[in-house]
C-alpha cells in the first residue's frame, strides 16, 4: 500500500476562513497526496491590495488584513529609536509587536520586515558615516567586525529563507519567544552581575 492509499482516510478539515484553518487544510492536502507536510505552498504570495494615507490592506492565502498607516508609522518610529540605540536590525522588535497586536502570521511578517530592516540599516549607516561630517562628531562603522559577522550571517539567512516556509507557525512563534527570552535574560545577567 502506497502513501496515497494509507492517507485516504484523513478527513478534509472544515474551512472557516481563518489562517490556521487554511494552513491545516494545506497540510492535510499534502498528507493525502503522499507528500511530507510543510509550512507553506510554493505559490504563497503576500500582496498589497489597497493603500492610502490612512490604511494599507494586504492579502495572503485568501485572508485580508487592514493596517493603519499612522499606527504603523508610530511603531516604526519607536522600533527605529530602540533598535538604533541598541545597534540591532529592528526585526527582533517589529515581528513580535506585529504578531501580538495585529495577529499577523509569522510567515507574512518575516517577508514584510526585510524591507524595514534594510531601510533602517541604511539609515543607520548614513547617520554614523555621512552625517557626522556636518556635525563634527564622528562614529564610523567598524567595517572589519561587521563584514566578518556578515560572512556567517549571509549563508545563515539564506538557509533560514529557504527552510522557514516548511516550519509550522506555532514552532516559529515558540522559537522567536525562546530566542528573545534567552537573549533578554542573558543581557540582564550581563548588566547586573558583570
Amino acid at each position: 500500500m502506497g502513501p496515497r492509499e494509507a492517507n485516504k482516510g484523513i478527513p478534509a478539515p472544515r474551512i472557516t476562513g481563518t489562517t490556521d484553518t487554511t494552513y491545516y487544510r494545506h497540510l492535510a492536502e499534502g498528507i493525502r497526496a503522499g507528500r511530507a507536510p510543510s509550512g507553506l505552498p510554493k505559490d504563497f504570495r503576500i500582496v498589497t491590495l489597497e493603500r492610502s494615507w490612512k490604511h494599507i490592506k494586504i492579502g495572503y492565502w485568501g485572508e485580508e488584513q487592514t493596517l493603519s498607516i499612522p499606527l504603523l508609522l508610530i511603531i516604526g518610529f519607536l522600533v527605529g529609536i530602540v533598535s538604533s540605540t541598541l545597534g540591532a536590525g529592528g526585526g527582533f522588535l517589529l515581528v513580535p509587536i506585529m504578531v501580538s497586536f495585529f495577529g499577523l502570521p509569522m510567515y507574512v511578517l518575516v517577508a514584510g520586515s526585510i524591507p524595514f530592516v534594510i531601510v533602517l540599516s541604511v539609515a543607520g549607516l548614513i547617520t554614523y558615516s555621512v552625517l557626522p561630517l556636518f556635525t563634527g562628531t564622528m562614529a564610523p562603522p567598524d567595517w572589519g567586525f561587521g563584514l566578518f559577522v556578515a560572512s556567517g550571517a549571509i549563508p545563515g539567512a539564506w538557509v533560514a529563507a529557504k527552510t522557514q516556509r516548511y516550519i509550522p507557525e506555532k514552532y516559529l512563534k515558540s522559537m522567536l519567544s525562546a530566542v528573545t527570552g534567552v537573549v533578554g535574560v542573558l543581557y540582564v545577567i550581563n548588566y547586573h552581575w558583570r
